[in-house]
């Protein structure tokens, strides 16, 4: 009698509670997609030539983490190099090319945190304390092998709703995130 009392106790305090949804991955991919598509085409509208993107953004979701995107640039490319040709750079040239990137690595930070504000709230599969991330590998050439080869700019979908509702200014808005660069 005590088990079946326990039982039914046990039974009727769990029927409160819901059972946990699966997620709607058709959803997902299509918000995904969506946000691939923005983030590539902004990308190839702010940079000119010389500018190569080499892969297109994909975009990754990790339950409990919440969203990643990835692509690779070439921020500042040089004169092709073959293996026929003995062309070699010189240094005014890989001074520029270096001068470059590092502006342009600047500017893609800022184009993705400007995206994931005006675009990520498009992302609504998204609980308040998951992420979106884009990471965007800097292609380098031998000769720039100590210039950063990877840009990770992060923040939660709570501070995107936060800006989207106004409650923050740009200032609070961009300490909000985390960028690395390495």
């Amino acid at each position: 009698m005590k088990t079946l009392l326990a039982v039914l106790l046990f039974a009727g305090s769990t029927m409160g509670q819901t059972i946990a949804q699966a997620p709607d991955y058709p959803a997902i991919k299509r918000q995904t997609q969506l946000f691939e598509t923005v983030l590539d085409t902004a990308v190839r509208q702010r940079f000119e030539y010389p500018f190569l993107v080499l892969q297109e953004a994909k975009g990754a979701y990790l339950e409990g983490y919440g969203v990643v995107f990835t692509m690779e640039v070439n921020l500042s490319p040089l004169q092709a190099r073959t293996p026929f040709s003995a062309l070699t750079y010189s240094d005014k040239e890989l001074a520029v090319s270096r001068a470059q990137k590092l502006v342009r690595i600047k500017e893609l930070e800022t184009l993705i945190r400007d995206l994931m504000r005006d675009h990520g709230m498009g992302l609504n599969f998204l609980g308040a304390d998951e992420n979106v991330a884009v990471v965007v590998h800097l292609f380098n050439s031998a000769e720039q092998k100590d210039l950063p080869s990877q840009l990770g700019v992060q923040t939660k979908k709570q501070w995107l709703q936060e800006a989207a509702g106004r409650r923050l200014n740009a200032a609070e808005f961009r300490q909000k995130f985390s960028v690395t660069s390495f």
